[in-house]
């Protein structure tokens, strides 16, 4: 049971949610890996929730639902909640996996025939490690994101 909690820190819950689309490239390997580990507790702490593909974090629009689920609950759980404020949660956390289902729904990743298959959509164990198709993911989005920002200063600048 500890597993399911480790790692929730609740402490934090002025901090603001986090913003994907501005987050800076040096902010995102914790911000990925720490969405990811959230993730698979969740998934361990609501087993019925709708299955996601082991792949998720490579499609931006679970990664944001998922991260706005997860400081939605980092301020419901805060000690300056309000008592209903768990309540609240889980009625943020039935509107997000409605939307989740859907999605979900519509993805074929890779083409795999298989892809509604329960074994495609395992959960990752609490006590493995982040995969390295998500350290792959990351890179390549911390370098897309670095590569985004040269441009911009250079366009910035009239530089050719």
């Amino acid at each position: 049971m500890a597993q399911l909690f480790a790692g929730d820190d609740y402490t934090e819950a002025s901090a603001p949610p986090v913003h994907w689309p501005t987050l800076a490239a040096e902010d995102l390997a914790d911000q990925a890996r720490g969405l990811y580990a959230w993730t698979v507790r969740l998934q361990h702490r609501f087993p019925e929730m709708v299955r996601l593909p082991a792949c998720w974090y490579r499609h931006n629009s679970l990664v944001e639902l998922l991260s706005a689920l997860r400081d939605h609950e980092r301020a419901c759980y805060a000690d300056t909640a309000a008592p209903t404020a768990a309540v609240t949660w889980m009625t943020a956390f039935r509107d997000i996996e409605t939307r989740l289902r859907g999605w979900v729904a519509e993805l074929r990743c890779g083409g795999d025939p298989r892809y509604h298959d329960l074994s495609v959509h395992a959960v990752a164990s609490l006590e493995g490690t982040t995969p390295a198709d998500l350290d792959a993911w990351i890179a390549d989005t911390i370098a897309a994101r670095q590569l985004a920002a040269i441009h911009a200063a250079v366009g910035a600048t009239g530089e050719r």
